[in-house]
This record gives structure tokens, sequence and C-alpha cells, in this order.
């Protein structure tokens, strides 16, 4: 009876029963209802504590019994695979290539997968498993399907030039509609990839034949004018907006040509600038075309000025009315952009611009119920708009701030007494290291500055009545 109350803690006066007769008291048996679980017995893989040590179905996380690349206990618990048998579904895909390896193709372990078209590729492997001349072991060929299934339709005709006439196989049969067996679709001389390539801008098409209808040698597509002898690919070329030699350029001689020296070319300023390119400078305001034009990016047509005589003219300074704005000045914590980068004062470390009372560096003592506590934040220029959020912990101090929410005053802690909310929390947490927060937001960039404080907090103890 000793034995039965120190070793089992069980009551020597009531009768312990063996409910399943496996041998085990109900007091050492996890379920005395079912004789086939109880300490002496082994785990078996079947969603019980077989054995009763609190686990289910542990050893079964290392094994795999049917090699099928998945362990036993997953297969069970996880997949609903038959664990003892590598392919649960028949299909001729072992569980584990299944799972691991097809199942973003939409591979199911516990359903058959069928291959429609005996083609050996699975229906997730297959873009089409109902036509047998589409699989991924077909080579691809140049008919507006996916023959070898790989997402792309006649890609390997992209590069290849069956006829040697300039164009792909798959341009010819995809934009162009020529023969891509036949060099020289229109029998015109020309092959077609000149036709396209070369003479196309000009009209030439490779699907009809060409004429020259003026018999200048050259054909009406090579002609700038087929009606007019005098204009054709052997005359000399002139600076006034026409393709005098018929070379589908115009006015091209005068592409390297800078006949005032501004670093433009003679064609640039006629065509493009509309500057004189015998003048170098058009607008007299002196700087020189090709310096408006290939540096500063400014109209060498207007006259530009510099008002504020900082070396800056208007449009390199983002306010030419002020001589202490403009790109080479350093910026500074004022609510401008004074370095003219469309910033407002960035790259400035307020941390150290900020004249903090108290120090953030150091832990602070505060005698809570005693003193008050003053935090205060200083040299804020007074033109930069910000907004400053105080914190404690995570609570907002919105009403203990003044000066703009430079300020933050915490009076001295009435705990019993006062109820507001602050008094409340901060007596609640008793004597504590808190954190208070403050943070600048100016001109999209926030500054933390952070207090460490060792809060002391006596709270008077509660009185009772004897009577």
């Amino acid at each position: 009876m000793v034995q039965k109350l120190n070793l089992w803690q069980s009551n020597p006066l009531v009768y312990d029963a063996d409910e399943d007769s496996d041998l085990y008291y109900h007091f050492n048996d996890c379920n005395d209802q079912n004789a086939e679980i109880n300490p002496g017995k082994p785990e078996k893989l079947n969603g019980f504590d077989d054995n009763c040590d609190d686990y289910i179905d542990e050893g079964f996380n290392f094994t795999d019994r049917d090699n099928d690349g998945l362990k036993d206990w997953p297969e069970y618990h996880i997949y609903n695979t038959d664990y003892r048998d590598a392919d649960t579904d028949n299909d001729g895909l072992d569980d584990g290539s299944e799972v691991n390896l097809y199942s973003d193709l939409g591979a199911d372990p516990l359903i058959f997968d069928e291959d429609m078209d005996g083609d050996t590729w699975y229906w997730f492997e297959d873009c089409d498993d109902d036509n047998i001349l589409r699989s991924p072991g077909l080579t691809e060929a140049l008919d507006s399907i996916d023959n070898d299934c790989d997402d792309e339709i006649d890609e390997d005709f992209i590069d290849l030039d069956t006829d040697a006439d300039g164009l792909s196989d798959y341009d010819e049969y995809y934009f162009i509609s020529t023969n891509p067996n036949d060099g020289d679709t229109d029998n015109d001389g020309l092959p077609d990839g000149i036709e396209v390539n070369t003479y196309a801008e000009l009209g030439a098409n490779p699907l009809v034949f060409d004429e020259d209808s003026d018999g200048d040698g050259w054909y009406w597509f090579q002609d700038c004018n087929d009606n007019d002898i005098e204009i054709s690919p052997s005359l000399i070329e002139m600076l006034d907006n026409k393709d005098n030699d018929c070379d589908g350029e115009i006015d091209e001689d005068f592409y390297t040509i800078d006949t005032d020296n501004d670093g433009l070319s003679d064609f640039e300023e006629y065509h493009n600038i509309t500057s004189d390119y015998n003048d170098e400078d058009t607008d007299g305001d002196g700087i020189n075309d090709g310096l408006e034009v290939l540096t500063k990016m400014s109209d060498p047509l207007t006259f530009n000025f510099d008002n504020d005589n900082d070396d800056y003219y208007d449009f390199e300074d983002c306010n030419d009315l002020d001589s202490e704005i403009n790109p080479s000045s350093i910026e500074v914590w004022n609510g401008l952009d004074d370095d003219c980068n469309d910033l407002v004062d960035d790259n400035l470390r307020r941390e150290n611009l900020v004249l903090t009372v108290p120090r953030t560096q150091i832990v602070h003592e505060w005698d809570s119920v005693n003193e008050t506590l003053i935090f205060g934040l200083n040299n804020i220029p007074s033109q930069v708009n910000t907004e400053i959020i105080w914190h404690i912990g995570d609570y907002d101090l919105t009403e203990n701030i003044s000066n703009q929410g430079s300020r933050l005053v915490i009076n001295e802690l009435e705990c019993g007494k006062n109820k507001d909310n602050l008094t409340l929390l901060l007596c609640a947490n008793g004597t504590s290291r808190q954190q208070i927060t403050a943070t600048i937001v100016d001109s999209g960039i926030s500054t933390d500055f952070i207090w460490e404080i060792d809060m002391v907090v006596w709270i008077p103890p509660q009185r009772y009545l004897i009577i």
C-alpha cells in the first residue's frame, strides 16, 4: 500500500482499474480504453500516440519505407499518400517526383496522370496532350505552331536564312510574305533582302516587280523623282532640304561641316535648331550656339539673362533672383532648395543640427513624483515647416507639448489621485526604464531623437480603516 501511494501517487483506498486489460493501470496508461495504446507498445504511423510518450508517430520523420523521395511522416500526415507504395496513384510517376518536381505543373500523387496522345509526355508536360504531333520531343517547323512545346512558335527560324537573301525565314513567313526559299520573290533582279532592308523606305516591294520609268538606270525607288531627269543619284548635294543626289539622305554632305565653328554642324543648325550656321552666336547673348545646345541645353534663339549676377544663367539657376541659390551653393536647413537639385534640405544630418535638452546620449533619472520632466529641441529654424511628434513608449504625448512641438513637459505624477491616461499608464508601469522619442518631420524626412529614462515611481500605500 505504501508503494502504491509513493510510487504511483494513486489512492490506496480506491480500486485501480485496467479497463482495456493491457496490464497497464489507468494511471500509467494514456488511453485505458484501447489495449493497442500503452507504454509497452511500439509507435506506429497511424495518427495516435501508441507508446504513451506524448508524441504522435515520432520516428517516421526520417524513414522512407517506399524509397519514393518522401519521408513516411509527411506522406501519411500531409500528402495522404501510401508510404508503403512509391507510386500511390499507379501512373508511373513515384510520389516524390509528383510532389517535389511536378506539383507546380499540376501533378497530384493521388490522381492518375494521363498521357492522352500516347507520346510519352504526361498531360502536365505536354502543351497539347490531345495532339501527338505536338510535344517537347518534336522538332520545330515553320508553320505557326509550337511544335516542341517550349512556349515559342517557330523560334528556330528567327536567325535562319535558307535562301541567303538577307532576311530570316521567320520574318519572310510572318511579316513580309515572301518565299523563304526564293531569294528574289518578284524576279525583278533585286534580292528580297535588298528591297526590304535597303529600299523599303523608298517604296520597294519584294512582292511587286520594280520599274525604271525614266530609263536613267535607277529603279523608281532609287530615284527621288523618277519623272525628272535633273534629280537623280548622280547630282551634287546642296544645303537646301532636298535630296539632290538621291541617296536617301537630305543634305548629308553637311553633316560634318561647321562653317561658323560653333561646335554644331551646318546640317544640324539648318534642319534641327534653325540657328544661323554662319553666326556662332545667333541670339547675341554671349553664349555660342554649340555651348547652348550641347552643354547648357538652352535655346540658342533666345537671349538668356543672369539676373542675380551669380554666374548662372536663368536656365541654369532654380531662382535667378537670389544669388545665394544656385547649383554651387551648399544646402542649409532653411526650407529652401539652396543647391538647385529639386530637393529641399536634403543630405543634412538634423541630429547634428538640433540641440537637445537634456542630451540624448546618457540615461536620465526621473523622480517622477517629485520632479517635472522637461525636454526640449532647440536650434530648429523658424522658417522650416516641421511636425514634431513625441511619445513615451507607444503613448502619444501631444497634450504635453508646446512651442510648436519643440518643448515637452510632464508634471510630477500623483499616483492614486490624478486619473489622466498618462498618469495611470506611468503609475501602472511603476519604477522602470522608459524611452521618450521625439520625431521631427520636415521636407518628407523623419528624424528621431531618443532619450532613455530611469523612472522612479512611488505609490502611496493604501490605508485601511480598523474597526
